[in-house]
C-alpha cells in the first residue's frame, strides 16, 4: 500500500520548528523534530536512524500526526510510572560505555538482546548523565601501542633530569618540530544555534620549526618552509649546544631524521661533547614538554584567522620573539 506524502503546511512547519525550539517537553520536541523530518522527504525508516528511535516508533508518530495534528504530540493520559533500568541492570550499562564508545542506541540494543528491561533510549541517556557520563568526542590514542614499564621507567629518568637541571647541574631541552598553516586549525567556538563560525580557507606555504624548551628558561628556534632534515637537526643542536657552558641533555622523540644515517655519522664524530640525546620510548608524547607548548602556541596565543604566508611568519616570530615577557610557559608541568 502506497504512503500518503507527508506534506506540512508553512505554519505548521514554522509552529513544529518553534516546539523544537522552545518546547519544554523532551518528548514533544521529539515528535516534532520527527514531523520536520518526514517533511523533508526522508522515509521513516532514515528518520528512526537519525533521530536513533525505532522505525515503529516514527510510523505511529506520522499515523497520529494525520489524525490529531498538534492534539498528537503530548502523551495520553497512562496509569503507573514508566519503566526504570534496574540497579543491576544499570551496572552492566555503564560497564558497556566505560568499555567501548557506544552511542546511547547502541546500548540500549546490547540492553535489550541481553533481556534487559525494555526502556525508551531517553532512560539510558538520562542513566548516564546521572551517572556521571556525557556525551563527548572520541580521541585517538597510543597508549595501547606503547610498552608501558618502558614508559614508566623513561618517566622517572626524566624526574631525574629534571632535577639535575634545577640544582645547575646540567642544561635540559625538550625538542621537537611543528608545523603552522596558513589556515588555523578548527577549534570549538560559543556559536550562536542554528549558525557555525567561519574562517576562511587559504592556500599558502607551511613554516615549519624546530624549538628547544630549555630549563634555562630560554626558547632556542630554527624556522624554515621546507621539510625537515637531518642536517638542520645537527646544525641547531650544535648551534644551540654552544651557547651553554654546562652539559645539555635533549628530551626528544624517534622520528626518522633524528636516528639517519647522517645523524648517527655525526654523533661519531662531530657531535658537541657536552651534548647527550635522551630518546623517548615509542608513542610517549606525553613525556616531552613541548608538545604541551606547542599546543598553547596554536590554540591560545595565536588568533583564529586565515593568514598569508608573510603574515604567518610575522604572527609565529612575535611569539619566539617575545617568548618569556608577553608569552609565558613553565618548563616543568606542575
Amino acid at each position: 500500500m502506497k504512503l500518503i506524502p507527508f506534506v506540512l503546511t508553512t505554519i505548521e512547519n514554522l509552529q513544529l520548528k518553534n516546539i523544537v525550539k522552545f518546547g519544554e517537553n523532551w518528548r514533544i520536541r521529539e515528535r516534532a523534530s520527527t514531523l520536520l523530518l518526514l517533511a523533508q522527504g526522508l522515509c521513516c525508516a532514515k528518520v528512526a536512524e537519525q533521530m536513533e528511535l525505532s522505525r515503529p516508533t516514527v510510523e505511529t508518530t506520522r499515523k497520529n500526526w494525520f489524525a490529531e495534528k498538534f492534539q498528537s504530540l503530548p502523551d495520553l493520559p497512562r496509569s503507573g510510572a514508566p519503566r526504570k533500568i534496574k540497579p543491576d541492570e544499570a551496572v552492566e550499562i555503564l560497564k558497556l560505555v566505560d568499555e567501548k564508545p557506544l552511542s546511547a542506541t547502541d546500548v540500549l540494543k546490547i540492553h535489550l538482546k541481553n533481556e534487559g528491561t525494555p526502556v525508551h533510549v531517553a532512560t539510558v541517556r538520562a542513566l548516564l548523565k546521572k551517572k556521571g557520563r556525557s556525551w563527548k568526542m572520541t580521541r585517538h590514542s597510543l597508549k595501547n601501542e606503547r610498552n608501558e614499564q618502558k614508559f614508566e621507567q623513561a618517566r622517572q629518568e626524566i624526574e631525574v633530569l629534571c632535577a639535575r637541571a634545577e640544582s645547575g647541574e646540567i642544561f635540559l631541552g625538550y625538542l621537537d618540530e611543528a608545523g603552522f598553516a596558513c589556515v588555523h586549525p578548527n577549534r570549538h567556538a560559543w556559536t550562536q544555534i542554528g549558525k557555525q563560525h567561519l574562517i576562511p580557507a587559504m592556500r599558502g606555504h607551511r613554516l615549519n620549526v624546530l624549538a628547544a624548551l630549555m630549563s634555562s628558561g630560554e626558547l632556542e628556534d630554527t624556522m624554515f618552509s621546507g621539510p625537515m632534515s637531518s642536517k638542520i637537526f645537527t646544525d641547531f643542536v650544535d648551534a644551540t649546544a654552544d651557547k651553554y657552558d654546562k652539559p645539555v641533555v635533549f628530551i626528544l622523540d624517534n622520528a626518522s631524521f633524528h636516528k639517519s644515517k647522517a645523524v648517527v655519522e655525526w654523533e661519531k664524530n662531530s657531535k658537541p661533547k657536552n651534548v647527550t640525546l635522551k630518546f623517548l620510548p615509542p608513542y610517549s608524547p606525553e613525556l616531552n614538554r613541548i608538545e604541551k607548548f606547542w599546543h598553547t602556541v596554536k590554540h591560545r596565543w595565536m588568533e583564529v584567522k586565515c593568514r598569508t604566508f608573510t603574515e604567518l611568519q610575522e604572527d609565529v616570530n612575535e611569539i619566539f620573539d617575545n617568548f618569556g615577557s608577553k608569552f609565558n610557559f613553565a618548563f616543568n608541568a606542575k
